[in-house]
């Protein structure tokens, strides 16, 4: 049994004990009080759980909510299934042992327990997670130091708890401010409040104290720091706030437009300055005030218009085009109204001709009611629980249904409070496609009996490089009659991997494709139910490596094997960021191991070239340079060189953005050249030594596209050697000189084994090809015994993969449970799979067996252990 709290909230000293068996002498799993949200349990052992809850302190509470669902045991080899953490996600989705699952979580919550599990094996025993699954909560403090963020109140999307006090600082880099969007916004009025300081602690000044629903959209720092106090009394919570963070310039408001007849009061417009207005006597300001639960009672005193010519409109709303309440006009007194929205717009008009005496009316607000209370929501569970006037409450459902109706319903404006749609419900559906790494299937109407002359498919699309792992933890269907059919690809023309029907469960299937189909047929007559969980797990290969802009991929192939390694290479002038390898590997998912590099044009400072050609180019290539930027390369070649530049494209803003070339290696020697603005003609420069430095320098204004600069000396230099790997008759390169690369016993070349020097037409003297790579060699993937499995990460030189067999086989004691790949490239077992024999007992002679109610005698000398 698999558990988990949706909901949890009671008072202290009430308590809620989970036992891993039907008694209170089993092991006892968790023992919660108080507030949680999310909290997941350890999977029991046993296919039954003991809840016990007890609750003595006297004091009421909201209560909690369980929900819990049947799981496929474990074996030798395989953990159980791993949820998502609520409000969070879990990377990785194999589960086999020596599996390693990884979690996270979304913005604004914090990681509580392991950031990563492993699956163990247990000597004689089932295989077993080394932690418990963590959880996702909203932390009641915290130093925010990145450049964009999230906050949420303690307990987010549910109500923050009681005697809350909360501290967050924000702090951004020196020079910048921060500007925070109020996304939703509730607590208890008066109360609970946000308290928000312009600056790092609680004695820099007041930006507001927020309280109930009425708050800015947005709120602006005049520094890089701001420090948010949260604090809630002893009774009555709310739904609480969500409040992102971004970091922006520190700039100044524009003129405010003064209102006619009014005047302005105040010059400064930095952010959180105060500018006021006032009216010229005779003129009222006009302020818009927002009192979201609240609408109108208007009465009047007296009434009298030109009839039919002038007259009064009254509307539902802030817009003209809002829904009409009503329309006067001559001298009949107009009845009590009664607005439905906190806005509510009155218009009158009269003509050119004929006035009379007018209006009066008086106006009180009151309180609108809140909408009626959800209904229980079975299969799934509500988000938000304010149901006042405008606020919004949303559905989710749990793994393996849908939502059938509107995922959001918002409380309508008038007298009679009413949601704008129906209420949503969570079914099974009958077809899907679905995309989800993993996941459940359930019959049709589940938990009840699936319908009669039913046909449903469901097609499971996971990633490319994935199989699916099929595994029915119910099945109770009609036999033969009521059917569910697997298929390894995305139609019926693909091979077929079974048909289930009957009373079993525990039935699996595994794919070779990243798509199953699966149809369900039901006939006229009878019902059941199945319950069905799918993963996705790792094929063979790894699908092609990260494409990085600019840069040039040198690999033996393009069919990526475990071991097999790729090498980046950034066109001349620009830096490898990152590492230039990446390796097919099998960890919790094949996929090339790492982070993709990436090539950058940077600004360094007294970077010193020793390479005997190369390019130069000017920061952020080919994209425009940034301003304010000084950098500076020295080019060193060896004695008896010269170096001769070649200027390829040169644009810079004239006068102000430069770059100054010296005839030696400081910028105290004499100037070569000094280059600014546009060139478009071929030009090229000498040395008259053998070294140049080159210093770029921008303001702060305009930026162009910058420079390409190519430079070389009369020979070619070695500047790297393959790793694992090495270089004979490694010279100074004259034009036609040879250089052999080799690698390492266990190693193989991927690329080309020599270069030669070559001077190309543009002048540049250069290696006709690229340094190679050695890769690992390869042993290839062992077979996999009968009735067992083989383990690996790796298949290269010096790696290792260990035989298991499945349960009720063993390995023959004269055979190796290991293997490591050899520097020949074999195996060390020499391709001699191991094979799994069944165990046996002798001589057990009298066997009762208990089938169908019956006591059954039998004879047999060998008992399988099965």
């Amino acid at each position: 049994v698999f558990g988990q709290f949706a909901h949890f909230q009671t008072a202290l000293n009430d308590v809620v004990e989970l036992f891993d068996g039907h008694s209170q002498q089993a092991r006892l799993l968790s023992s919660l009080s108080g507030s949680h949200s999310g909290e997941t349990l350890p999977l029991a052992t046993s296919n039954q759980i003991l809840l016990r809850f007890n609750a003595k302190s006297g004091a009421s509470s909201r209560g909690f909510h369980f929900v819990y669902q049947a799981v496929p045991r474990t074996s030798a080899t395989q953990c159980s299934s791993v949820p998502e953490p609520r409000y969070g996600r879990r990377i990785g989705s194999e589960f086999s042992a020596g599996s390693i699952v990884r979690f996270e979580c979304n913005p604004g919550y914090h990681l509580q327990g392991s950031k990563a599990i492993r699956c163990q094996a247990v000597p004689n025993g089932l295989a077993q997670w080394n932690d418990t699954i963590p959880s996702c909560v909203v932390p009641c403090r915290g130093n925010l130091t990145e450049r964009r963020g999230t906050i949420l109140s303690p307990g987010y999307p549910e109500p923050y708890g009681n005697s809350l006090n909360c501290v967050w600082k924000i702090t951004v880099t020196e020079g910048a401010g921060i500007q925070i969007q109020v996304i939703t916004f509730a607590t208890e009025h008066n109360w609970d409040s946000l308290e928000i300081y312009d600056g790092g602690d609680a004695t820099a000044p007041r930006l507001g104290s927020f309280s109930g629903t009425t708050v800015p959209a947005l709120l602006n720092s005049t520094s890089n720091q701001l420090y948010l106090h949260f604090h809630s009394d002893i009774s009555v919570a709310a739904a609480g706030y969500h409040l992102e963070y971004k970091t922006v310039g520190l700039t100044t408001c524009p003129d405010p437009v003064v209102p006619s007849n009014g005047v302005k009061i105040g010059d400064r417009y930095f952010v959180n300055d105060v500018v006021s207005f006032s009216c010229e006597p005779g003129y009222a300001l006009q302020l818009k005030g927002v009192f979201i639960n609240t609408g109108a009672v208007i009465q009047f005193l007296n009434f009298s218009t030109e009839a039919n010519h002038d007259f009064l409109e009254i509307r539902n709303g802030p817009h003209y085009t809002s829904s009409l309440i009503g329309r006067f006009s001559g001298v009949d007194l107009p009845p009590v109204l009664l607005s439905t929205t906190h806005d509510t717009i009155i218009h009158f008009y009269s003509d050119h001709s004929e006035n009379k005496q007018g209006f009066k009316l008086n106006y009180q607000a009151y309180e609108l009611q809140s909408c009626p209370d959800p209904q229980t929501f079975q299969n799934g569970f509500i988000i938000n629980s304010d149901y006042s006037v405008g606020q919004s409450i949303s559905f989710e459902c749990y793994p393996g249904y849908i939502l059938i109706g509107q995922h959001v319903l918002t409380c309508h404006h008038g007298i009679n409070r009413n949601w704008n749609h129906a209420f949503p419900k969570c079914e099974a559906p009958c077809s899907l496609n679905i995309t989800s790494r993993n996941g459940t299937i359930y019959s049709p109407g589940f938990p009840n009996e699936y319908p009669n002359s039913k046909d449903c498919s469901w097609l499971i699309t996971v990633p490319s490089g994935h199989g699916v792992y099929i595994n029915f933890t119910l099945l109770q269907t009609e036999l033969v009659n009521d059917y569910i059919a697997v298929w390894d690809g995305p139609d019926q023309t693909a091979p077929q991997l079974g048909i289930f029907s009957g009373n079993t469960a525990l039935e699996s299937a595994y794919s070779s494709t990243n798509q199953v189909l699966i149809k369900f047929h039901s006939d006229f007559s009878g019902g059941g139910f199945f319950v069905l969980n799918f993963h996705a797990y790792w094929l063979k290969k790894c699908q092609q490596p990260p494409v990085v802009p600019l840069a040039a991929v040198l690999t033996e192939d393009e069919d990526y094997e475990i071991g097999d390694i790729v090498k980046y290479q950034c066109p001349p002038g620009f830096t490898l960021v990152g590492s230039e390898l990446m390796t097919c590997r099998l960890s919790t998912k094949l996929q090339f191991e790492g982070n993709p590099p990436s090539c950058e044009a940077q600004c360094p400072v007294n970077e010193i070239r020793r390479a005997s050609s190369g390019v130069i180019l000017s920061p952020g290539y080919p994209e425009n340079y940034p301003n304010f930027q000084t950098c500076s390369w020295t080019i060193r070649v060896e004695p008896r060189y010269n170096i001769t530049l070649y200027v390829e494209m040169f644009q810079s803003e004239k006068q102000f953005d430069e770059l100054s070339i010296f005839d030696g290696p400081t910028g105290q020697n004499r100037l070569l050249v000094a280059l600014s603005g546009n060139h478009t003609g071929k030009r090229n420069f000498t040395s008259t030594g053998r070294q140049l430095y080159l210093r770029w320098s921008t303001d702060h204004a305009t930026s162009k596209k910058g420079f390409k600069i190519r430079y070389t000396a009369s020979y070619c230099s070695l500047n790297s050697v393959p790793l694992n790997g090495g270089v004979l008759n490694k010279t100074v390169g004259a034009v036609n000189s040879m250089v052999q690369f080799y690698c390492k016993t266990g190693y193989q070349l991927v690329g080309r084994s020599n270069s030669t020097c070559r001077r190309f037409p543009n002048g540049m003297y250069q290696w006709d090809s690229a340094v190679p790579l050695c890769q690992a060699i390869s042993c290839g993937i062992p077979q996999t015994p009968g009735n067992g499995s083989v383990f690996g990460r790796d298949y290269s030189m010096g790696s290792k993969v260990n035989y298991r067999c499945s349960e009720g086989f063993t390995l023959e004691s004269s055979q190796q449970a290991i293997a490591v790949c050899r520097e020949d490239g074999m195996w060390s077992n020499n391709w001699k799979t191991p094979q799994c024999k069944r165990e046996f007992l002798y001589s057990l002679y009298d066997i009762y067996v208990l089938f169908s109610g019956k006591y059954v005698v039998s004879y047999n000398p060998l008992l399988y252990i099965i």
